[in-house]
């Protein structure tokens, strides 16, 4: 029996992985423009850093609804310096999925701000300093 590229089992694997990488990076992306779209805010409390090979990596928590939700970003500036233990910033999370979320290191949360709602903000709440 003749193999052609179609019925090669390399290929069918090949063909395969690239196609689960591909629905990956797409899901992926998906849930970023979602999250853009379609957020609330809450405050996060950072626990820790850690350095990994893709640089330095800052561990945080934050509740949305009582439920305790743990995370790890790279902070998005390298001028920028996160407080690693115990430092208060905004997270932006997706309400139909709280796990995801993205930190906003920009700055830090006001101390005049205690804590947030439960089901989070629609935005920054305003303050002044």
């Amino acid at each position: 029996m003749r193999m052609n590229k179609f019925n090669n089992p390399k290929a069918i694997a090949s063909f395969t992985i690239f196609g689960l990488l591909v629905s990956w990076m797409g899901y992926i992306l998906f849930q970023k423009i979602q999250l853009n779209n379609n957020h609330k805010i809450t405050i996060g409390i950072t626990i820790g850093g850690r350095a990994t090979p893709k640089g330095f990596t800052v561990d945080y928590y934050y509740y949305v609804k009582g439920v305790k939700y743990e995370s790890s970003r790279h902070p998005d500036n390298s001028n920028l310096n996160p407080i690693r233990n115990g430092g208060r910033y905004f997270v932006e999370f997706l309400p139909s999925d709280p796990e995801v979320n993205e930190v906003l290191w920009g700055e830090e949360v006001p101390l005049k701000i205690k804590n947030a709602p439960s089901e989070g903000w629609k935005e920054i709440p305003s303050y002044f300093p």
